[in-house]
């Protein structure tokens, strides 16, 4: 399918083709070309609406934060079962065992993402021991602070709307369809990027993945890219983690 959206005034940005999982530049790739098409049209993040400026301001906060402090602590040796790790080394064998998470990513119902980790084992009421010493959920959490096992956020990504159903801002006349088709890329190439930091340390599970729609486009002198045009969350396991709690 061809995509096509032209409005007489409009700034339109140029769309950026979803480059595939495991892009070098990771998350940096899009918002660097979103931020690039914004200085081209003289445009400033203000320029764009509520949720895309939420959105852009939320991924710089987490590239500048990473390792997080959810990330820290499931890293920290101090709460690993060290003697169940070492149960499941085979004798004799050099092979590295790591630590057994789930990962699960949700847009909840504030249109929020979040994505969380769990010891392998703990969605099913601890009918196999886990690898960690201790746990502590959402449930626990203090009122007010994000959930400690939360190793992502991301607010109104729900909102996201990448089809080109010419929704234009008002006041700035951006083609927002494909501002939203660039964030999104972005949205799942931090995801993507941090379950592979993840893997570097630990046996991860994840429990959803990121399923793109994408279609051809012609730019506004008709040079065409292959950019996201649609998207949703699919589950990748049967198993259930309980579910979510907080905003």
């Amino acid at each position: 399918m061809a995509v096509r959206n032209r409005v007489v005034g409009m700034k339109r940005l140029r769309p950026c083709t979803w480059k595939g999982s495991g892009h070098r530049g990771g998350p940096s790739t899009y918002v660097g070309w979103l931020y690039q098409e914004m200085g081209r049209l003289g445009l400033q993040a203000s320029d764009l609406g509520g949720e895309e400026s939420r959105v852009l301001a939320d991924l710089g906060r987490f590239l500048d934060d990473q390792p997080s402090e959810a990330y820290a602590k499931l890293m920290h040796w101090q709460g690993l079962a060290i003697d169940r790790l070492a149960e499941r080394q085979k004798p004799g064998s050099d092979e590295r065992v790591r630590p057994r998470i789930d990962v699960t990513a949700e847009v909840n119902q504030k249109q929020n993402l979040t994505v969380r980790w769990f010891p392998s084992g703990w969605g099913t009421r601890f009918e196999q021991p886990t690898d960690f010493r201790s746990f502590q959920d959402t449930a626990w959490g203090a009122w007010g602070n994000r959930p400690p096992n939360e190793l992502l956020w991301l607010k109104g990504v729900g909102e996201l709307r990448p089809q080109p159903e010419m929704h234009v801002m008002a006041h700035g006349g951006v083609n927002l369809d494909v501002v939203h088709s660039i964030l999104i890329c972005a949205v799942r190439a931090a995801f993507e990027r941090l379950i592979v930091n993840l893997e570097r340390s630990c046996q991860v599970t994840v429990h959803q993945s990121f399923v793109f729609d994408e279609a051809e486009e012609a730019d506004d002198i008709g040079r065409s890219a292959r950019r996201v045009v649609g998207w949703h969350l699919a589950n990748t396991t049967s198993s259930q983690i309980r579910p979510l709690q907080g905003a």
